[in-house]
């Protein structure tokens, strides 16, 4: 059996998602699987898993902060892997939520410990791998972030749709709301390429927004702006589906990413990216949308502008942006984690008899 492990499993969560659709994967591929939280409800909760897995069990950790979960996960005596996203470093909290800097801090301190207990551990991206290979551990695979394509075929919500279609030009962020993902930054670039050049904009703005001090600054900074903000919390499949689909332009100002999952949302729905040279950004996208290094207001109005209205550079960036995306498709990365899983002596059900054979 593998059985997946992770801290909680929330709807409309980018790490959720991914570990539904790695279950859902592996399924398809013939292993026995299992889902199981360390808090919350909906499957198998941690209290109810030991003696379930065998010392040739696979237990999955989805890793991605400071727990006392971590310390349940390294104890067991089954084979044991991770899944690491990358831990957002503690000093972009420490402004606003010292409880969360402390968690992350570590969780850093925690990884070191666990990584000499894994059989293997798969990153998203070679930016987390080179992390993990950085402390030592020297069998890691880059296994991109799944998304399950079929979500985002829901129809889009036609209130918000008809309320992004009113002639101004929507620059979204989609994202949970947090200081590494430097949404002010959004806000002033919008609000200074609004006024420089005149044009009729919105700043559209979906995500999570349980850091509550962080959120305050973004609404009082924003209240300081004449940009329009349309605020959004956590929304709906259907809300987040009229967003992308509504908008002109998707502005990453992010300085840390693991991977960042609306980057791939945003090639889904044809949304020309423009993004900030950090961490795994230029990773994940690879050659396509249009990355910038520099965050000087004038120069990304200008590059903002080109990007709304002129019509051939939106073609082509668009056209880079699905290149770009037919490497993360289903198959392919389920074909990935099929393979990494071989190599490493895990096969599936209909396999085991032939292989041990």
């Amino acid at each position: 059996m593998i059985c997946q492990l992770t801290e909680n499993l929330l709807p409309g969560d980018a790490i959720s998602d991914h570990v539904r659709a790695l279950d859902g994967a592996m399924r398809e591929l013939g292993y026995d699987t299992a889902l199981c939280v360390g808090q919350g409800g909906g499957t198998v909760h941690v209290r109810d898993l030991p003696g379930a897995l065998g010392e040739e069990d696979l237990l999955l950790y989805e890793y991605s902060i400071g727990s006392p979960l971590n310390e349940w996960f390294a104890a067991q005596h089954c084979k044991k892997a991770i899944v690491y996203q990358n831990i957002t470093p503690p000093e972009f909290f420490e402004p606003y939520d010292v409880r969360l800097a402390d968690a992350a801090r570590w969780g850093r301190q925690q990884l070191r410990e666990i990584l000499p207990t894994l059989s293997f551990a798969l990153a998203s991206s070679e930016y987390s791998a080179g992390e993990l290979r950085g402390m030592g551990c020297g069998d890691v695979s880059v296994l991109p972030i799944l998304l399950d394509g079929r979500r985002y075929e829901e129809a889009p919500d036609e209130n918000l749709l008809q309320k992004l279609s009113d002639g101004k030009k929507n620059i979204l962020f989609v994202g949970r709301k947090a200081p590494n993902k430097r949404i002010e930054d959004v806000l002033l670039a919008a609000d200074y390429y609004a006024a420089a050049t005149h044009t009729p904009c919105r700043v559209v703005m979906a995500g999570d927004e349980s850091m509550t001090r962080y959120c305050r600054a973004l609404r009082e900074l924003a209240a300081k702006l004449s940009v329009e903000l349309l605020w959004l919390g956590r929304v709906p499949m259907a809300q987040l589906i009229a967003a992308y689909r509504g908008s002109h332009l998707f502005l990453c100002m992010s300085e840390h990413e693991g991977f960042c999952v609306p980057l791939l949302e945003s090639m889904l729905f044809d949304l020309p990216v423009l993004a900030f040279d950090a961490a795994a950004v230029p990773e994940t996208l690879g050659g396509s949308g249009v990355v910038f290094r520099s965050k000087s207001l004038p120069e990304l109005a200008r590059v903002m502008d080109a990007l709304l209205f002129d019509e051939a550079l939106r073609q082509e960036v668009v056209a880079s942006q699905r290149r770009r995306l037919e490497n993360f498709k289903a198959d392919k990365i389920r074909d990935t984690l099929g393979r990494i899983l071989k190599d490493h002596g895990f096969f599936p059900e209909l396999e085991k008899g032939a292989v041990r054979g």
